[in-house]
């Protein structure tokens, strides 16, 4: 709604802070209205540089889209909302129906109240399935004494003085597809920060631009004639007004925008009465000869609706006046507005050369006569009705004022709409399913400066203690504002479950609320609770409140540990022996491979579950030393490379590094006891192979080897969830030899056990003779002969088991041979009854026995 001022001043280029009155001037309307500019201006946009482009305060925050209880329709929760600086407010909740400035919104439908309720039409809201965003549009509107009668002060005799600025605020829907901006990721989901095409466009500004200037002066032919006076030519100074009447796209070839103009600012307005076909009864006709309505005047019909939706009405002709009865006459009938009354305006356009109800058609880039040699020009683009220019013309000068505001202004420079200036905040998206309403909230929420609290750890995390025992310091938080402590701020600390509880000076248990103290800190003790089930997170979350009981985020979190003994029970390597001899097996020590041959125990302080060593391979039809065990426990060996056919493949024999080889073996378990033994393929090789080997190519004297016992895979018996602690540490026994730190760990599960020795080839014993013993077995009774067989032992005089020795079996059968295992044992099976010679030859030694099957 224009005002009547003689010309809008404020320009944010020149950096005014504000106007100053003097003595014994002239009031101007326009000093006036220049100090509301700059006090707007500068609120504005410090609310922009404070709260960011669009904002709801913490505190009394609004306008938060909900459904109302029958799910047909939008709620809108009371409060403010800051949109580009501009304050919007909501006294009481209302619906996206009933909304104060939005009459008849989109998407609705009208509807007859049922029977019993009282007659009349409402409306109810219609979506189809989709998504949609619901958005604010806020703007600001001139109200005049003809919109609010109480601008009018009636003591004086209801003179019309003063205008009014009000934000206006309709909350909307515009149905959306995702889409991205060109040569961008898509943004992923539906999501408040998704580009939407559909509400790009709503929100898009104009882009057409207008620029003014006063006619220039024709050229005179004859140069004896000066030329005809130019520039502005009437007698009254006076605030054109531009304005669009029909928006749209404006091209060079021209387009469906059209404008309309008025030299008073549009300000001639009159309220209609009442309305009789083309009759219109108005409240005045006017104020003067110059401000008053006259016949072949166009003028627009205005209401309530049309102006809230920026929808103006088609403008209507004057046919004449009649003062004396306040009766317009038009060339129209008038009677379809008759509903509009009362709120029915009609405001005067000036318009008269090339107008019809349409306005006047916008030509791009050609500048178009208004009057008295003002004239206007359209640049090609995008124009929204209610878009507006004001051009102050003065007598004086003969000029107009438009930038660059010189006289004479030889070279104007187009300008965008004054306005009307729209902004625009997305509140919620929502989502339409089989008449099902899902919304999400977009708003963002600022606390205000006395709320600015910094929420922080002091102390107590990371802290351990044994089940059911306090932790050593107390747990703490901090909250200032700034730098200042902030005191009786209240923070509840809240244990998890299992954590325990929590004792404050006033109370305890599992949740406590505590009031910062003159420091701004608030603290509590924290007992842990009872270490049962797996290892858990002990937590206790700390979250700081407003006055009103509402909560800030993020919340602080507090992690303790039981102590390694209550929390994480282990079970320890007490000592590890061959059981050769029943020697302990010491870490960095010369060791006879003839100690492995019946294998190691591992001794720990706690019955180990049967099956925790792995077992024995799983079932295979090949040789069951070809599969290996499961990695429990286990003996590698560092084996020099290259060596054998390696050699040949780089040309090299030098020894350059060393290759891991596990020995196959199998694990048991007693009791207590881990016992490892290798298979009899390994035990033949090590005794018989490997350093003869390694010997006659004179490679090496000894091998390192490593013993390894993974501590995560052994458990005990009685609980599955204690573990080995097998970790080991080494420690000097004397200057030359790291030994090994037993008993394992610090009863706290998990872990490894490796150590290593160098095995040797067995100790050099003289060995002068050869124990062979032969005994037959006789097979069941009833059964036949050839179940029948010969067992026995082939012993060094040392009493040491001779490995992988040939034994020889003659009698009436024939000639057989068998090989004596690890242990020195052989057999004959399926033997006849019969007399049977036994022999061995071992280098330059032999032995012989007769053995009789009867």
């Amino acid at each position: 709604m224009p005002g009547d001022y003689s010309r809008r001043l404020f320009r944010k280029n020149k950096h005014y802070s504000g106007v100053l009155m003097q003595q014994g001037r002239v009031q101007l309307d326009a000093d006036w209205n220049e100090q509301l500019d700059l006090q707007l201006y500068r609120t504005e946009t410090e609310a922009i540089d404070v709260i960011g482009r669009c904002g709801v305060p913490r505190k009394n925050g609004g306008f938060k889209i909900g459904t109302t209880p029958d799910g047909r329709n939008l709620s809108i929760s009371a409060g403010r909302i800051y949109v580009d600086g501009l304050l919007c407010e909501l006294e009481a909740e209302s619906t996206y129906i009933t909304q104060p400035y939005l009459p008849n919104p989109d998407f609705t439908v009208a509807v007859t109240s049922p029977p019993t309720s009282p007659p009349g039409p409402g409306r109810r809201l219609n979506l189809p399935n989709g998504r949609y965003v619901v958005f604010l549009d806020t703007w600001q509107q001139e109200r005049t004494a003809l919109d609010d009668q109480l601008i009018r002060e009636v003591a004086l005799g209801g003179p019309d003085t003063t205008t009014r600025l009000q934000n206006v605020w309709q909350v909307k829907l515009v149905r959306v597809t995702e889409t991205s901006p060109p040569g961008s990721p898509p943004t992923g989901g539906f999501r408040c920060k998704s580009r939407f095409a559909e509400y790009e466009q709503i929100i898009a500004p104009s882009t057409g631009m207008l620029n003014a200037q006063t006619a220039p002066p024709k050229p005179e032919e004859d140069p004896c004639l000066l030329p005809p006076t130019s520039g502005y030519s009437r007698l009254e100074n006076q605030l054109y007004r531009v304005e669009i009447q029909r928006g749209g796209t404006l091209t060079a070839a021209g387009g469906p925008v059209t404008f309309k103009w008025s030299r008073e600012n549009a300000s001639v307005e009159t309220s209609v009465v009442s309305i009789a076909d083309d009759v219109g009864t108005v409240k005045e006709t006017g104020k003067d000869e110059l401000l008053s309505f006259g016949n072949g005047q166009w003028v627009e019909l205005v209401d309530e609706e049309s102006t809230l939706k920026a929808q103006p009405r088609a403008l209507v002709q004057i046919d004449k006046v009649n003062p004396a009865t306040r009766e317009i006459t038009f060339k129209t009938s008038l009677a379809s507005f008759a509903k509009l009354i009362p709120g029915l305006k009609l405001r005067r356009w000036d318009q008269t050369k090339d107008a019809d109800q349409n306005a006047v058609p916008a030509a791009a880039n050609v500048f178009t006569d208004i009057e008295a040699g003002v004239q206007v020009s359209f640049a090609p683009g995008t124009y929204h009705a209610g878009d507006y220019w004001l051009i102050p013309a003065r007598t004086i000068t003969r000029e107009i004022e438009w930038p660059p505001f010189k006289v004479p202004n030889l070279h104007p420079i187009p300008q965008s709409p004054r306005g009307v200036r729209h902004h625009f905040c997305r509140l919620a998206l929502l989502e339409v399913t089989s008449g099902a309403l899902q919304l999400k909230d977009c708003r963002a929420t600022f606390p205000p400066l006395t709320d600015l609290f910094d929420f922080f750890y002091v102390g107590g995390a990371g802290q351990e203690a044994a089940a059911g025992e306090r932790l050593p310091c107390p747990i703490e938080v901090g909250v200032t504002n700034g730098r200042l402590p902030v005191s009786g701020a209240r923070v509840r600390f809240t244990a998890r479950a299992g954590a325990g509880t929590l004792q404050s000076l006033t109370n305890s248990g599992l949740s406590v609320i505590v009031e910062t103290d003159d420091d701004g800190v608030a603290q509590c003790v924290w007992q842990l609770g009872a270490a049962t089930g797996r290892p858990r997170c002990l937590q206790v979350e700390a979250t700081l409140f407003d006055d009103e009981g509402n909560p800030f985020a993020p919340s602080l979190h507090f992690n303790a540990n039981f102590s390694a003994a209550a929390e994480d029970p282990g079970i320890r390597v007490r000592e590890i022996l061959t059981v050769a001899d029943q020697k302990p097996l010491d870490n960095d020590t010369l060791v006879p491979v003839s100690r492995l041959q019946k294998g190691l125990v591992i001794n720990c302080d706690r019955a180990l579950a049967p099956n925790a060593g792995g077992g024995s391979p799983p079932p295979t039809s090949f040789r069951e030393s070809a599969v290996a065990g499961k990695p429990t426990c286990f003996v590698t060996l560092d084996l020099p490379y290259p060596i054998g056919t390696d050699t040949n493949v780089w040309d090299f024999t030098q020894i350059v590094g060393f290759q891991p080889l596990i020995l196959g073996g199998q694990v048991s378990i007693q009791e207590q006891r881990m016992l490892w033994s290798p298979t009899s393929d390994a035990n033949q090789w090590l005794q018989q192979i490997l350093f003869p080997r390694l010997q006659q190519r004179q490679i090496v004297d000894r091998v390192l080897a490593h013993v390894t016992i993974k501590g995560n895979f052994i458990f005990s018996r009685e609980d599955p969830r204690v573990n080995l602690d097998a970790d080991v540490f080494g420690t000097p026994r004397d200057p030359d030899r790291v030994d090994l730190d037993l008993p394992s760990g610090d009863k706290r599960r998990g872990g490894d056990l490796d150590m290593w020795f160098w095995l040797a080839p067995p100790a050099t014993t003289v060995v002068t003779g050869l124990n062979l013993t032969a005994t037959a077995v006789q097979g069941p009774p009833g059964t036949a002969g050839g179940n029948n067989s010969i067992r026995g032992t082939l012993l060094d005089n040392t009493g040491a088991a001779v490995a992988a020795a040939t034994i020889n079996l003659t009698g009436q059968i024939g000639n057989r041979v068998a090989t004596t295992d690890a242990a020195g044992v052989f057999v004959f099976a399926a033997l006849p009854r019969g007399t049977y010679r036994v022999s061995v030859t071992s280098g330059a030694l032999s032995a012989e026995q007769t053995v009789i099957i009867t």
